[in-house]
C-alpha cells in the first residue's frame, strides 16, 4: 500500500504540472473556438474540467491510502503555529453547530448578494445598450469560462461542486501533507508555498488570476486549519465558484458569448 500511495503521488505530481503547462493553451483555443462562434466549446471544455478534477482527487485519495483521518489537518503540526494558532482563535473555541450556523449565515448573506446584484443587472438591462466591455487587467482573465444559457450555467454549478469538493482533496489535504511529509514545511512556511502553487495551477488566468487564487488558498487553509475538517474548505470553496454560475457578471468581467459567424447557429 506504501508503494501504491508513493507512485500514486509522483504519477499526482506529475499530472498537475502538465495540465498546469499547458492549460494556457487550452485556454487559448478556448478562446478562439468561442470567438469563432462554436457554441459548444465551453461546454466541452466543462466535461474537461470534470475529467480533470475526479482523476486528480482519485489519485490523491489513494496518494493518501484512502485514509480518512489524512483529510483533517491534525497531522500537520499546526496546532502550535503561528498560523493555526491565528486561525484556531476565531474557530477553536467554537462547536461544530456553531461552525454550521455560521456557515449558513455566509450562504445567506452570499444568496442575498446574489439577489442585489440582480436588481442592479436588471436595472443596467433597461439602460442603452453599450459597447461589450473588456476584461479589466486587474481582474483574473475567467470570463470565457462563465457561462452565457441555462445549461451551461446548470453545466458550470456542476463544474463549482466538482472544484469545490476535488481541488480541496488534491490541494489542501494531499498537497498540505505531501509538502509536510517530504519537504519538512510547516506552518505559514508551508501555507504559503501550498497557497503560492495552488495560484500557480491558474495561470492561464493571468498573474491578477494568480494572486487572486492564491489569497483564497490561503483563506481555505485557514478554514482547513480552523475548524479541523476538510468539509468547510469544500463548502466555502464551492459556493465561491457558484456565484459565477447564477450571477456570471461583475463589474471587470463578464461572460463571453460567441460571436455569430456563417456556418454557426
Amino acid at each position: 500500500m506504501h508503494l501504491l500511495s508513493s507512485v500514486s503521488s509522483w504519477i499526482l505530481a506529475l499530472y498537475l504540472i502538465w495540465e498546469s503547462a499547458r492549460s494556457p493553451k487550452v485556454y487559448r483555443k478556448l478562446k478562439a473556438s468561442i470567438d469563432a462562434g462554436d457554441t459548444t466549446a465551453r461546454a466541452r471544455f466543462y466535461y474537461q474540467v470534470y475529467l480533470f478534477e475526479a482523476l486528480s482527487a482519485a489519485l490523491a485519495l489513494t496518494a493518501l491510502g484512502f485514509n480518512w483521518n489524512a483529510l483533517n489537518p491534525s497531522h500537520l503540526g499546526m496546532d502550535h503555529s503561528s498560523f493555526g494558532m491565528w486561525w484556531h482563535a476565531p474557530f477553536g473555541r467554537h462547536d461544530n453547530s456553531f461552525l454550521v450556523g455560521a456557515g449558513i449565515g455566509f450562504g445567506a448573506a452570499l444568496a442575498g448578494a446574489m439577489v442585489g446584484m440582480w436588481v442592479v443587472r436588471r436595472r443596467r438591462a433597461s439602460q442603452p445598450a453599450s459597447a461589450t466591455p473588456r476584461q479589466s487587467r486587474f481582474f483574473p482573465d475567467f470570463s470565457y469560462l462563465l457561462p452565457t444559457s441555462a445549461r451551461e450555467r446548470v453545466l458550470f454549478a456542476l463544474v463549482a461542486l466538482s472544484a469545490g469538493v476535488c481541488e480541496e482533496i488534491v490541494f489542501r489535504a494531499w498537497l498540505l501533507n505531501s509538502l509536510h511529509s517530504f519537504c519538512q514545511l510547516e506552518g505559514w512556511t508551508l501555507v504559503l508555498v501550498a497557497s503560492v502553487l495552488f495560484g500557480v495551477a491558474h495561470y492561464y488566468q493571468g498573474m491578477a488570476g494568480v494572486a487572486a487564487t492564491t489569497i483564497l488558498a490561503v483563506f481555505f487553509c485557514g478554514l482547513y486549519v480552523g475548524t479541523g475538517t476538510i468539509l468547510f474548505p469544500m463548502v466555502f470553496h464551492t459556493l465561491v465558484d457558484l456565484r459565477w454560475a447564477v450571477f456570471p457578471s461583475m463589474p471587470g468581467i463578464a461572460p463571453r458569448a460567441p460571436e455569430a459567424r456563417p456556418g454557426h447557429p
